[in-house]
């Protein structure tokens, strides 16, 4: 009875793509005649780290995965169950000689990621970048400390990131070993993962490598140029929607940073590339302050006297504020599992100011529906949004939902699209339809009215705010 050949494995995770690979492509550089490469993702609902909405998107994405990593005569796996008890039963079925894989960020993860190199001691176990743009570990101030404000974070990582050091197809394993490609049977068993998507969300999106590059393509010929004008305005199709993709690693950063840089150069590159950082600055906090997991950066949010109003949080979830700003991002969520980021600060900004609502029933909610949920951009936005994170938005600046819709909506069009009960309104009242009186009435709206009044909200929070800086004190 013959020897179980070896083989080599790849542990995909939130790196869902074959191009710009280095796991892979070290897999493949390994692979010695009579071995085989094999790649393996574990589907562990305990881990609870892709929302709702995001399960469907996995589904559809492994998929995609599976065929690609095909056309490298490579198969993919998917198990289902405890991470760490999977990914050990697999290498030792499969005889594994090396695995390899690359790093994510958050603590628990981490502390996984060590103990299986550790429990995997006999064999070779590398991990490499290929998440954010840069390690968040490479970053310090002039005092060796890390950075609590993004703007000289930002400064200080646009002088360490050079594209020509960047992991972009530098092996050329996946061309020398494509040849290989031969018909196999399908061994990725996705019947197990939930399909959570509505027909909205097939129509708008293509999960997969080649979605992501079709969406990069799309904004660098279109959109990149000016996106320093275009990004706040949710009435124009003006941002990059590649978070979604970024998010499931379906493509890496450094290939968008290239490619951008390669085709243009100018503000709104440069704007485009600093909102990539924000994303590296969120895992940043993270690694170099863990207790924000839990809590608010600013320990005197510890005493903010939150309220909690079951109906108006309802409000608030289903887009039936009374606001058409703030409605039409709630409902932009819901029906397409993206909104739009001008509109993501206001129904934040809304929720914890307006409603004095603990920030973290939002954190909650947007996990739940966002495509493009990612722990570390959900949590810092959201602390930055309440006020209470590193480098947070003053909690003394409160949006005026009318005032927003009055500059980055003028027209109407993003709220008529969300809002479609408003349509027959002019323009301008869309904004603020109780304003004038009888408007509602005839044109037979079936609108609420605003759920609280924004100067009497204004009041609120800032007397809230108040309190707890008399308690810090």
């Amino acid at each position: 009875m013959g020897t179980k050949q070896a083989s080599q494995i790849v542990w995909f995770r939130n790196d869902l793509r074959i191009s710009d690979h280095q796991a892979l492509d070290k897999a493949l550089e390994n692979c010695q005649p009579g071995q085989e490469v094999k790649a393996l993702y574990v589907y562990d609902s305990e881990e609870q780290e892709w929302g709702h909405y995001q399960v469907g998107w996995l589904k559809r994405s492994l998929h995609a995965l599976e065929i690609s990593l095909q056309t490298l005569g490579v198969k993919l796996w998917v198990r289902h169950g405890d991470t760490t008890t999977e990914v050990l039963q697999f290498c030792q079925e499969h005889t594994a000689e090396g695995i390899y894989w690359h790093r994510r960020y958050l603590p628990k993860q981490q502390t996984l990621d060590k103990k299986i190199k550790e429990a995997l001691n006999s064999i070779t176990c590398e991990s490499f970048s290929g998440y954010l743009c840069l390690e968040p570990w490479h970053i310090l101030n002039k005092s060796g400390l890390p950075f609590k404000v993004f703007t000289p974070y930002w400064k200080t990582l646009q002088t360490k990131v050079h594209v020509e050091d960047f992991y972009l197809n530098k092996s050329h394993q996946l061309a020398s070993k494509a040849h290989q490609s031969k018909p196999m049977q399908n061994t990725c068993m996705l019947e197990g993962i939930p399909d959570t998507w509505t027909d909205e969300l097939k129509e708008k999106w293509e999960p997969g490598e080649v979605g992501a590059q079709n969406k990069l393509k799309n904004f660098i010929e279109n959109w990149v140029q000016k996106y320093h004008i275009s990004r706040d305005r949710p009435d124009w199709e003006g941002t990059s929607e590649l978070s979604p993709h970024l998010r499931f690693g379906e493509v890496s950063p450094h290939r968008v940073w290239a490619d951008v840089c390669a085709n243009h150069l100018g503000e709104g590159v440069q704007v485009f590339l600093s909102e990539l950082a924000w994303r590296d600055f969120g895992y940043y906090v993270i690694h170099h302050f863990p207790s924000v997991m839990d809590r608010s950066f600013k320990p005197a949010f510890d005493h903010m006297p939150w309220v909690y109003d079951v109906d108006k949080l309802t409000s608030w979830q289903q887009g039936q504020t009374g606001y058409p700003l703030v409605d039409a991002g709630m409902r932009q969520l819901q029906q397409t599992g993206w909104m739009h980021n001008r509109i993501r600060m206001l129904v934040a900004s809304f929720l914890t100011k307006h409603l004095l609502m603990d920030w973290r029933h939002g954190l909650a909610w947007f996990k739940d529906y966002l495509l493009d949920h990612d722990p570390a951009s959900n949590l810092s936005g959201w602390q930055w949004s309440a006020g209470c994170g590193v480098d947070a938005q003053p909690y003394f600046r409160i949006f005026n939902p009318t005032r927003q819709a009055e500059k980055f909506d003028p027209e109407g069009d993003y709220i008529e699209k969300y809002v479609p009960e408003l349509k027959a309104i002019p323009g301008k009242l869309r904004k603020e339809p109780w304003s004038e009186p009888g408007v509602m009435r005839v044109g037979q709206v079936n609108y609420p009215q605003p759920i609280v009044e924004h100067k009497e909200s204004r009041e609120r929070a800032l007397a809230a705010l108040k309190s707890i800086q008399k308690s810090s004190e």
